[in-house]
């Protein structure tokens, strides 16, 4: 692991108080928690579309959803769980940016819709999507000129374009940029602005300030993140995958910052399309040489696992 990267996150995280919410891991271990639900219901009553309001969530589903029919995609979501009216929601911690992002998240969104129509059923029976993306980062399409910079909570519905008549609930996005929220804790004054401070902030609290002591949300929420309350065998866990992500990160930073992960993916991405697979083999095993991890190439470089085994195995 990068010495500095590490450094920089036990800076950070403070181990032993706080769990820090910017890490995947650790939004997952206090939201995905069946004993934080009311915390989950609370965060997305706060951030969800005017007029959306989530009484109760009932049921907590398995976080990755079928493939697709056509693509073969698997989709993993940090959380997916339904109201007691039926609605899904996606939630996910997204740490840094990716291409495409958009147009994943409407495939998360139209994957978990279309699935819940079984035969026989009318279309008016399906029930609204709602994917919610808590992003620690802006994202570059909300750069423009038109953009106010403040915003940090924004909505994607289908309405009609001149009129702009709202079409019924079928699949809603929700982006929360974090990046935007730029408030010391001196500044903040609102329930939302100490919720989206707790957020970027939690891994360097070392004691609850007395200032969020009346309001429940935020002080639940940073409650759930004390790591001394964890269960044992939920500690034992968070501490193995908290590390393991961390190495992850730190591998993805070491090889972008020596372009091993920007040059194979081009010679990858050159040599699929002419068929040169002798330079896709040969571009698996010099970032293994180099000593990345198999699991940080796939993620690099768009492949699976068992791609990258296979290419160092010589078997493809």
């Amino acid at each position: 692991m990068d010495e500095n990267y590490n450094e920089n996150y036990m800076n950070n995280e403070n181990p032993g108080v706080f769990v820090n919410l910017t890490y995947d891991t650790s939004f997952k271990a206090v939201f995905a928690d069946k004993d934080n639900r009311l915390l989950l219901i609370g965060l997305l009553n706060r951030i969800l579309p005017e007029g959306v309001h989530v009484a109760d969530i009932v049921k907590y589903l398995d976080r990755e959803q079928q493939p697709d029919t056509i693509a073969g995609k698997r989709t993993q979501l940090d959380l997916i769980c339904e109201d007691d009216e039926g609605r899904r929601f996606l939630v996910e911690f997204q740490r840094a940016p990716e291409d495409d992002f958009f147009q994943r998240c409407v495939y998360y969104g139209a994957g978990a819709y279309h699935v819940r129509l079984n035969r026989g059923q009318e279309y008016g029976e399906l029930r609204p999507v709602y994917v919610v993306s808590m992003l620690n980062y802006c994202l570059p399409a909300h750069s423009g000129r038109d953009w106010d910079g403040n915003r940090i909570v924004s909505h994607y519905i289908f309405k009609e374009n001149r009129t702009g008549v709202i079409a019924p609930p079928t699949i809603s996005i929700t982006f929360v940029e974090l990046g935007r929220f730029s408030k010391s804790e001196e500044e903040c004054s609102t329930d939302e602005d100490w919720l989206f401070y707790v957020f970027k902030h939690s891994g360097s609290f070392t004691d609850i300030p007395a200032e969020i002591m009346g309001k429940p949300l935020v002080k639940g929420l940073l409650e759930a993140c004390r790591l001394a309350a964890f269960p044992k065998d939920k500690k034992l866990l968070y501490e193995r995958k908290i590390m393991n992500e961390m190495d992850i990160i730190a591998q993805k930073k070491y090889a972008h910052k020596t372009g091993l992960a920007e040059g194979m993916a081009e010679g990858l991405a050159k040599g699929r399309a002419e068929g040169e697979i002798s330079k896709a083999r040969d571009g698996a095993v010099k970032l293994m040489a180099a000593g990345v991890p198999a699991e940080t190439i796939a993620a690099c470089l768009g492949l699976s696992i068992d791609e990258v085994r296979a290419i160092a195995e010589g078997r493809s």
